[in-house]
C-alpha cells in the first residue's frame, strides 16, 4: 500500500534502527525525511505486525518523462528495504505490483542480478543505452575501488596497472588533457536565483531529444540546495548573459580506497562548452586529490566527445541499464525505441548515499 506522511517517517526510522544499525546515514531522521519523503517522495510499505515499523518499504522519487513532447507522470523506484525475516516471502513482489498499478511510468536503475531477473519476469522494458566513462588520474586507486566493490583484479597485468609508474603516466596524461587548459571566466557557481533560468534552458535542450526526464526548478532545487548529505556543486557557462550549459558534480569517497568526482548532470549542445565545463570542474576540485572522474551518459554525441577527450569507457551492463514499465502498450513501445536523454542524473537518483562525503569534513572548492 502507499505509505502516508502521518506515520511513515517514524516507521521507516524504526525499521532502519532495527535492521541497518551500521549505516550512519540511515540513522539520521533528516536524511530519511529528505531521501524518502521530501518533495512528495512517499513510497510503498507493508507494516510490521505491531504496526510500529515496516516489514518492507519501496521508496519512490516523482518525476516527469517527456516522450515526443508529451509529458507523462513518472516515478523512480529506489531504496528497497526488506526485513531479513521477510526476504523469502515475496514482500518485494507485492510492493512492485503496487507500484506497477500506479497510473504513470515507473523507472529503475542500478539493479543487481536478482532484481534484473525480477524486472524481466514482470515484463519491464530494458534500456541499455547508458554508458559509463572514466578519466583516471591514479589508476591504482580506481582498481582498489573496484576490488572493494567485489570485482577481482588479479595477475601481472593488474600489478603493473597498480604500480607507481602507471599512476605517474595517468597523472601526466590527465594534466595534458585537463590541467593545461585554462579556466573560463564565463563559468561560475549556480545560485538559487539561477534555477528558473537553468530549468528553462534544460527544457529548451530537451526539445531536441526524444525522451527526457524532468529538470524543473523544484527538482533542481531539491537536488542542488536541499540535499541533507554529501557535497554537490553546480557550475554554469554563460555567453552574453545567456546560459549556454551547466554541469553538476558530487564529491565521492570510499575511505582508504579512492576519492572521485561524479558528474551527475551535464547539459549543453556545444562540444566546446561541454569540454570547458568538465575541465573547469576538474580544476575546481583537483586540490582535494581526485583519483578519477566518472560520468554516465546516453547521448551519442557526448560519448564521442568523451572519447576524444581521452575518457575510458567501462560500461557495467547491470548497473548502467535502466528498466521502465507502463501499462500503456503504446508508451511501452516508445520507451523501448528511445533514444533517451538520461545523462548521469539518474545515477544520483538511485544513490543510497553510501559514498557521499559529509560536507563539514572536506574542503569544498569555491566555498568559504
Amino acid at each position: 500500500m502507499l505509505a502516508t506522511l502521518d506515520d511513515a517517517p517514524s516507521r521507516l526510522q524504526r525499521f532502519c534502527r532495527d535492521w541497518f544499525p551500521d549505516c550512519e546515514l540511515l540513522q539520521d531522521p533528516n536524511y530519511i525525511g529528505w531521501r524518502c519523503f521530501g518533495d512528495d517522495h512517499i513510497g510503498w510499505g507493508t507494516r510490521s505486525p505491531d504496526g510500529l515499523s515496516f516489514d518492507s518499504f519501496l521508496g519512490r522519487i516523482p518525476d516527469q518523462l517527456r516522450v515526443d513532447s508529451v509529458a507523462f507522470p513518472a516515478q523512480w523506484l529506489v531504496n528497497l528495504f526488506v526485513a531479513p525475516h521477510q526476504r523469502c516471502k515475496f514482500e518485494s513482489l507485492h510492493l512492485f505490483h503496487d507500484a506497477m498499478n500506479w497510473d504513470g511510468i515507473s523507472l529503475s536503475t542500478g539493479a543487481g542480478p536478482q532484481m534484473v531477473r525480477l524486472y524481466e519476469a514482470l515484463n519491464w522494458v530494458r534500456i541499455s543505452s547508458v554508458s559509463t566513462f572514466y578519466m583516471p588520474f591514479r589508476l591504482s586507486r580506481l582498481l582498489r575501488l573496484a576490488e572493494n566493490k567485489g570485482r577481482s583484479n588479479d595477475g601481472v597485468q593488474s600489478w603493473l596497472l597498480k604500480s607507481p609508474i602507471s599512476d605517474m603516466c595517468c597523472q601526466v596524461r590527465g594534466w595534458i588533457k585537463f590541467g593545461s587548459k585554462s579556466r573560463s571566466d564565463r563559468v561560475r557557481d549556480v545560485e538559487p536565483r539561477d534555477l528558473d533560468r537553468l530549468s528553462k534552458y534544460a527544457q529548451k535542450v530537451a526539445e531536441h531529444r526524444r525522451i527526457s526526464t524532468s529538470r524543473s526548478e523544484q527538482r533542481l532545487r531539491n537536488r542542488l540546495f536541499e540535499r541533507i548529505a554529501g557535497v554537490t556543486r553546480a557550475l554554469l557557462y554563460e555567453v552574453d548573459g545567456e546560459i549556454a550549459g551547466y554541469v553538476v558534480c558530487k564529491f565521492m569517497e570510499v575511505q582508504g580506497a579512492s576519492r572521485w568526482l561524479d558528474v551527475v548532470d551535464v547539459c549543453t549542445e556545444d562540444s566546446g562548452i561541454f569540454r570547458m565545463l568538465l575541465v573547469t570542474a576538474y580544476r575546481e576540485w583537483r586540490n582535494v586529490g581526485l583519483d578519477f572522474i566518472r560520468i554516465r551518459t546516453s547521448i551519442d554525441c557526448e560519448k564521442k566527445w568523451l572519447q576524444s577527450m581521452g575518457f575510458i569507457q567501462r560500461t557495467m551492463p547491470v548497473s548502467d541499464d535502466v528498466f521502465a514499465y507502463s501499462r500503456d502498450e503504446t508508451v511501452r513501445l516508445a520507451l523501448h525505441d528511445g533514444p533517451w536523454w538520461f545523462s548521469s542524473w539518474v545515477s544520483d537518483r538511485s544513490e543510497y548515499g553510501r559514498d557521499e562525503v559529509d560536507g563539514s569534513k572536506v574542503f569544498i572548492p569555491g566555498k568559504s
